[in-house]
Parts: C-alpha cells; sequence; structure tokens
C-alpha cells in the first residue's frame, strides 16, 4: 500500500484500548495516541487493521464536502492512504473493513451515487469501486460491512426502495443479494457476520416482533437463529460478532432495562450474558470477540437529554466488567480489535467535529 501524505494539522483525532490481557490492570491507564495538537475534523469516524496491523481510521471529511478520507498511523504518524476526498461526493455511514490479506474497503451511503449504496477498495496507489456505484435498489441506511471465510465482502443494509428491509449483498464479479430480504418488514441497525463454518448471520431491529431483536442465518434461504425476537420487547443499536463457537449479540434493552446495554450469547439457543450492565441509555454499541476469545463491547452512554455522556467499555473474564473509555460529548462511537487483541475506540466530538484519541496500554 503506498501512503501519499502525511497528515498535517487540518483534522481531527483517535482514541485506542489495550491489549485484552491488559483489562482491568493496574499498571494501564488511557493514554492519548499521536501527536495531540494534530486536529482531524470530520464524522462518521470508523477504523480497521492494514496487513501490518497498523489502524486505518475513514471519516466523512468536513474540510472537503463531506468526502470520504481514510488515514493509516505508521510509526508515530498519520498518512492519507491515496487521496484525500477521493469520492465523487459526500459521504454518511461510512464502514471500513479489511479482508484477510489486510486489503481496505470503505462502504457507504453516497450522495453522488442517489444516497445509495457504494464499496470502493484501494489497490497499489488508488481507492476504486468494486463493481458499480450505487449499487443498491432505493437510498440506503445502516449500511455494515463483513467478509467470509474467503475474504468475499459482503454488506447489509435497509432499503428504502423495499419497504425499509434488510437486503444483503455479496461481490461475485457483480454486487449479487444473498436470498430474499431477510426482514419480513421494517427493519434497523442490521449486523452481519461469519461463522466458523462460513454460514452468513444478520442481526437487526426487527418492527414485525415488537421491535426485538432477530437473528437471521443463510442456509440456501434466511432462516432464524433460535427464535425470533429473542431479545424480548423493543431493542435498539444492535450488533452481532461471532467467533469459533462464541456469537454474541449486544443491544440497547428495553424490556425492563430501561434502554441499557444487554448481551446474549448463542449456545444451542439464546440466553442473556448481561442484562442491563451500563448506567445509563446505550447508544452505538458494537461488540466483538478478541483473538484471544474474549467477548468485549463499547458504547455510548448517556442520561435523558444527552446529559453526562460518555464511552464506555465492556468485557467478559467469567464476569462481564465495565470501564469508562472517555468523559465526553460523543457522537459516531467505532471499536474494532487488532489481530494482538489490542481494542481501539474512535468516536467524534459532537460540537467541534474533532476526532480525538485513547489508548489504554
Amino acid at each position: 500500500m503506498r501512503l501519499l501524505a502525511v497528515v498535517s494539522a487540518f483534522f481531527l483525532a483517535v482514541f485506542f484500548t489495550a491489549a485484552a490481557d491488559t483489562f482491568g490492570s493496574d499498571k494501564a491507564t488511557w493514554k492519548p495516541m499521536g501527536d495531540t495538537s494534530i486536529v482531524i475534523t470530520g464524522m462518521h469516524p470508523t477504523i480497521a487493521f492494514d496487513s501490518d496491523n497498523d489502524l486505518m481510521l475513514a471519516f466523512s471529511d468536513s474540510g472537503r464536502e463531506g468526502r470520504a478520507t481514510v488515514l493509516s498511523y505508521k510509526k508515530g504518524k498519520w498518512l492519507i492512504i491515496g487521496d484525500r476526498a477521493f469520492t465523487e461526493g459526500g459521504v454518511t455511514e461510512p464502514v471500513l473493513r479489511a479482508n484477510a490479506a489486510g486489503i481496505p474497503y470503505l462502504a457507504f451511503i453516497d450522495h453522488a451515487n442517489g444516497q445509495k449504496t457504494s464499496v470502493y477498495a484501494f489497490g497499489a496507489t488508488a481507492w476504486k469501486p468494486v463493481g458499480v456505484k450505487g449499487f443498491s435498489k432505493g437510498a440506503a441506511g445502516n449500511i455494515t460491512v463483513a467478509f467470509d471465510r474467503r475474504s468475499t465482502p459482503h454488506v447489509a443494509f435497509h432499503d428504502t426502495d423495499n419497504e425499509y428491509r434488510v437486503t444483503v449483498m455479496r461481490y461475485d464479479t457483480a454486487w449479487r443479494t444473498v436470498g430474499d430480504p431477510p426482514s419480513k418488514g421494517n427493519a434497523y441497525t442490521p449486523s452481519l457476520a461469519f461463522t466458523k463454518d462460513n454460514i452468513p448471520l444478520i442481526a437487526f431491529r426487527d418492527d414485525t416482533e415488537s421491535s426485538g431483536i432477530t437473528v437471521m442465518q443463510y442456509v440456501n434461504t434466511w432462516m432464524p437463529l433460535g427464535r425470533s425476537n429473542c431479545s424480548g420487547a423493543m431493542a435498539q443499536f444492535t450488533s452481532i460478532a461471532a467467533a469459533g463457537d462464541t456469537i454474541i449479540a449486544g443491544f440497547q434493552d428495553w424490556t425492563g432495562m430501561s434502554g441499557k446495554l444487554s448481551i446474549m450469547q448463542w449456545k444451542d439457543g439464546w440466553t442473556f450474558s448481561a442484562k442491563g450492565i451500563s448506567e445509563m441509555f446505550a447508544e452505538d454499541v458494537i461488540v466483538r470477540i478478541g483473538p484471544k476469545g474474549i467477548p468485549c463491547a463499547v458504547f455510548r452512554e448517556a442520561k435523558q437529554g444527552g446529559k453526562d455522556m460518555r464511552i464506555t467499555m465492556a468485557w467478559f473474564d467469567g464476569t462481564w466488567r465495565v470501564m469508562p473509555v472517555a468523559v465526553a460529548s460523543a457522537s459516531y462511537v467505532y471499536f474494532d480489535i487488532d489481530r494482538n487483541g489490542v481494542p481501539h475506540v474512535v468516536y467524534c466530538d459532537l460540537e467541534t467535529m474533532r476526532i480525538t484519541t485513547l489508548a489504554y496500554r
């Protein structure tokens, strides 16, 4: 990958967490990463890791009409991958993921193409579209991306031209749908994962099932994994992760939990691993499973009206533990774990649009 420019003081900032085996360690603290004088401004930050396990950061670049810019953190410096603001027009809800070879793919709502879904991948020197741009039937929302065990890219989103149902597509010389829509009607915050047997899973808030969480699996056709609405009544901000024999789903729980974080685990049926473990409303929930098999979650929480907002991390080491990441007026929280088991968090300040940074080491 050719890195074309060093980021100068025109941008945002990013924040990390630490290796899974340092969770709860008295020796680890949250520390700023990189030059804190560098300011990067943008929205919808999202992260992934390249073939060298270095962090990549993508965002809607407020200094370039909301077009997509992607950075890499190499040897203590932020570098631009390809060109700054390489998309035709503004982007929202970008999602950056890398395949098994570390090649980055960026999926987003494409304002230059009818607010439909577009996907780009980085080649030797430049970002190029994967298939046609704006390939979804209608305007898209809640985009999620995952790669199967063969590194085939998959995207899912709710489609405004299909009654807000979830559509799942994969790229195989062209973008093709994976079966019929897995949801019967309105569905929101879909999240994709693959089992160890390469079976696609998708979790979403299912408005045809009392707005609870439904998880579907694709085996020649989409079918429920366990019962529909496995969470109970209303839930939001769905996220699913799978690794080895472990499958977890996290969400904002309104079934007697007042919008707090709950996490369910699949073991021949859905059971609650954690119920209402946040102190306040949990939003922007993302769950991951580290290389050591440790389930983790990062989320934004606040009281009603957005008061006392902060970013929080939870992890499981026999019991669920909770740790504050940062106290901030934060938005667009994103979370991932590198191949060494180091979880990373990125978020955007609601007022300044500055993307600020931390590492727990």
